[in-house]
């Protein structure tokens, strides 16, 4: 009540203020420590407080419709408690308010949400912030210059559909009159139908307005009611796994591609040996593959193992792999090859930004020797998963494997580590056993 009988006569006194002196006026006391001043009819708010025989002049910002004489004046008595309390203003606290107050368009949004993200205190049980660069990348390329001038305060559903739709006008489907939006013909549904970049961009989008309702700009998240499928995108839910067949015709062209593509082979069969996702093993260090101390038998004896230590990219989880023989066959040949980086699989062009290889990288050698089985790399993930269903491993020891399972294990790295090595070395073994096949039956 009392905020409220303070803006009415900050208020009162700024009309009176500008009807006397025009557009152009000195730094002028407006109510308590906030103080104003205006240059051309921009009207910029000031705290000044005399406490302990200091008197700090502190910028507040612009007078916008995001920055109103309600907020200057509930910043002012931020600062009075903070120079009462300590003798001082606390100069980060300050410079976030400045910052806060700078804010009115989504650009200015997104700019704070991605040069300040390690600040920001997000709710609990939030997911861990993805690719930062990259999702960066695609709110440049397809949000910025459509919606990024319009003011914070006034976004809402229909901006990030508008959004959306320019998203899927890059798509194949969009150049077929066959297609619509919610329905596909058979020949575009093989195609690419953009759903990844779409909840990709809406991630971003959810995870910048969600600073603005922490900053107190906004009330409500408008990216946050909003899916993909609510516009017609359907994420793709008909992952698979490579059947038996699928697998020992893969193996056999892996083995033929062994001499002239040695990285590409070896980097497959990792994922299919270890169940990780495909940047997880990109950009794997080889700091990250060391040995470990394992404890056995109620911690009365310790043993050492080779592990691969593995964060993963989308939970954060930590897990210890145990690292067969086979692993380290292929381990070392990557080693071997990777001219002394720090990256198991360094870039190998001289002109890449990134010190590791392109994330299309494996898929176009997928494409190159497999085009026929039609399957994405991400679905060795599933096929690990599935051959260890097939070898009769149980479910939780099948889901901490490929580091699926639940939250409370995510920073176990030794979580079910004695199972989990037993099925290593089986699923090594079957490997092993398809490749020796595939051998076979190319000397015969």
């Amino acid at each position: 009540m009392k905020l409220k009988k303070r803006v009415k006569r900050a208020k009162t006194q700024l009309k009176k203020l500008e009807l006397e002196q025009g557009k152009n006026f000195k730094l002028t006391k407006l109510y308590d420590c906030l103080y104003v001043k205006s240059t051309d009819g921009d009207v910029t708010a000031v705290f000044r407080k005399q406490v302990r025989g200091k008197r700090p002049y502190i910028t507040l910002g612009k007078l916008t419709k995001n920055y109103c004489v309600e907020k200057a004046l509930s910043d002012c008595w931020e600062y009075e408690n903070s120079m009462l309390t300590h003798g001082f203003v606390d100069q980060e606290f300050t410079e976030l308010q400045q910052r806060i107050n700078s804010i009115e368009t989504l650009n200015d949004l997104a700019c704070e949400f991605f040069l300040h993200h390690d600040e920001i205190n997000f709710p609990t049980g939030k997911e861990p912030l993805k690719e930062l660069p990259a999702l960066q990348k695609k709110y440049q390329q397809y949000a910025q210059s459509y919606i990024g001038e319009t003011l914070v305060t006034c976004i809402d559903r229909k901006h990030i559909i508008r959004v959306m739709n320019k998203v899927y006008e890059k798509s194949p489907q969009s150049q077929c009159p066959l297609c619509s939006m919610y329905s596909v013909c058979e020949h575009c549904e093989d195609l690419d139908d953009y759903a990844a970049l779409a909840n990709s961009l809406l991630y971003v989008l959810t995870r910048v307005l969600e600073l603005g309702v922490q900053y107190r700009i906004i009330k409500k998240n408008v990216a946050a009611t909003i899916k993909a499928k609510d516009i017609g995108y359907k994420p793709h839910s008909n992952r698979r796994a490579l059947v038996m067949l699928e697998l020992a015709t893969l193996v056999k062209r892996l083995e033929k591609s062994m001499e002239s593509e040695p990285a590409n082979v070896c980097a497959v069969y990792l994922l299919l040996l270890f169940g990780a996702r495909k940047m997880e093993l990109v950009k794997a260090k080889i700091s990250e593959f060391r040995k470990e101390i394992i404890p056995l038998k109620g911690g009365l004896k310790l043993e050492e193992d080779m592990c691969w230590v593995q964060q993963t990219t989308k939970t954060g989880a930590i897990r210890a792999k145990f690292i067969t023989p086979l692993m380290k066959k292929y381990l070392d040949r990557l080693v071997e090859l990777n001219n002394g980086s720090e990256y198991l699989l360094p870039s190998r062009t001289s002109a890449s930004k990134s010190p590791y290889i392109s994330a299309s990288t494996l898929n176009k050698f997928i494409t190159r020797i497999a085009s026929d089985l039609k399957f994405v790399v991400h679905e060795l993930r599933h096929t690990t998963r599935t051959l260890l269903s097939n070898l009769e491993i149980p479910d939780d020891v099948g889901d901490s494997y490929i580091t699926h399972s639940k939250k409370k294990y995510l920073h176990d790295a030794l979580h079910l580590y004695p199972k989990r090595k037993d099925a290593a070395i089986d699923l090594s073994n079957l490997i092993e056993t398809l490749i020796k096949r595939a051998n076979e039956s190319t000397e015969s």
